[in-house]
């Protein structure tokens, strides 16, 4: 059973995860977001029970029509569109983030890899899903990646580093403020 605290701080992450979904450059079929600035964060900030609910939720509101993903966009057509892979793996690069921050005390070295393994997952849901939207064959996989992953490596790549930084640094005032 969650306390009301927690139910706030997932309330919080859902909000934050849908402006910086907001927040988009056009770039094709996938743009650029800061979505993954605000799954490194969530996960880095709250529970890997918390952080699982949170992005659950966050994609629950966007499959009923919620404006919550990148350009403001919702519904059922977005999560079986072409980058609906990328926002389903967000659960699991989420989980993978928060659960090394657990297993390691929040440390930035493993929190660093836990954020590239869970990219790396993200990466896999994505290309996947995108190939299959495409009716892509799999030899065709080397060209999705270059379509949907290397275009955004170096932009994930900064996100990543900034949202470790921030997450550690945050990470001491969230705790202080859990134990009230």
């Amino acid at each position: 059973m969650f306390r009301a605290r927690s139910l706030v701080y997932i309330a919080l992450a859902v909000a934050l995860l849908a402006v910086c979904a907001w927040i988009a450059l056009p770039a094709g079929e996938v743009a650029f977001t800061l979505q993954t600035l605000g799954v490194i964060l969530v996960s880095i900030l709250l529970t890997p029970a918390e952080t699982i609910i949170a992005l659950a939720l966050y994609l629950a509101l966007g499959l009923v029509g919620a404006p919550v993903f990148s350009r403001g966009a919702g519904g059922v057509a977005v999560l079986l569109g072409p980058s609906g892979g990328f926002l389903l793996g967000l659960l699991g690069m989420g989980a993978t983030i928060s659960l090394s921050g657990k297993l390691y005390q929040y440390k930035p070295l493993p929190l660093a890899l836990g954020t590239i393994l869970g990219s790396l997952l993200n990466y896999l849901c994505g290309t996947l899903w995108f190939c299959f939207v495409y009716s892509m064959q799999s030899t065709a996989f080397p060209l999705a990646l270059a379509h949907t992953v290397l275009p955004f490596l170096l932009p994930d790549a900064a996100k990543g580093a900034l949202g470790v930084f921030l997450g550690v640094k945050l990470r001491g005032r969230v705790a202080t403020h859990r134990e009230l």
